[in-house]
């Protein structure tokens, strides 16, 4: 299991990838972590358990959304999406998502990869992301 962190407030701007930090992770080997480019790394095939939350505010109104991506496909996580319509500029919200993920088996070396993104400006609060092997 490995979870992933980020505490401190810190701006994105619309479309760019969430960073954290690893908060743990029992097993490096199975799942990890690349802090360059903030990227989940899926090292074996499986059914794996992400959730996320993350607490979020947009500097302005209107519909929000984080969202899973994988940079190894170039294409959304299907299912791993959360959306906050804010009424006003500077509205916080904390945004969950879960989802069971099936990694297919690949060539050694070329691991499935993910990561959180928004499609709007702001600033991110707080972050949790946890991801742990169930098959």
């Amino acid at each position: 299991m490995m979870q992933l962190i980020a505490t401190t407030d810190y701006p994105v701007a619309a479309g760019a990838t969430l960073t954290a930090q690893i908060d743990f992770n029992t097993n490096s080997s199975v799942i990890d972590f690349d802090t360059a480019k903030n990227e989940i790394i899926f090292k074996q095939p499986g059914i794996y358990k992400v959730t996320a939350y993350v607490v979020f505010t947009a500097t302005a109104a209107g519909s929000n959304t984080i969202y899973g991506f994988s940079s190894t496909t170039s294409a959304d996580v299907p299912g791993f999406t959360s959306s906050f319509e804010s009424t006003v500029a500077t509205q916080t919200a904390t945004y969950s998502m879960g989802k069971d993920i099936r990694i297919s088996p690949a060539v050694f070396g070329a691991y499935a990869r993910m990561n959180l993104a928004t499609l709007t400006a702001g600033t991110v609060e707080n972050l949790v992301v946890s991801v742990e092997k169930i098959r």
